[in-house]
């Protein structure tokens, strides 16, 4: 029996899956997991994604895991969700290695501000 949901005649329809930004740390995760032989469906439960998101990941595999593997902070990848670069990728490396002298020195202990 058919019920009205508001727009349409038919049945009502599960919710929508919320989105779900995964992580870069997640990403990887997800990837090995597959490759180990977990199943599929059994990772878009456990991740609440859809079996298009996690094959799309296997597509971009090396990206992810080169990302994650060449970072300096592995903190940083539980927090990051894109792989996209820099537009300055060589201003990004010098800002960062002066960020972490300045740190290294007792400045900008919490609060860092950069300002032009």
């Amino acid at each position: 029996q058919a019920q009205f949901n508001g727009r349409a005649k038919g049945p009502l329809l599960k919710s929508k899956r919320s989105h779900n930004s995964l992580t870069i740390e997640k990403k990887r995760e997800i990837i090995l997991k597959v490759e180990s032989g977990t199943s599929v469906l059994k990772l878009c439960e456990e991740y609440a994604v859809g079996k298009s998101t996690i094959y799309d990941l296997l597509k971009v595999k090396d990206q992810v895991i080169n990302v994650y593997n060449n970072s300096d902070s592995k903190a940083v990848m539980a927090k990051r969700k894109t792989l996209h670069k820099s537009r300055n990728v060589q201003l990004d490396k010098v800002l960062y290695e002066w960020l972490k002298v300045r740190r290294s020195e007792g400045i900008f202990k919490s609060d860092i501000r950069v300002q032009k």
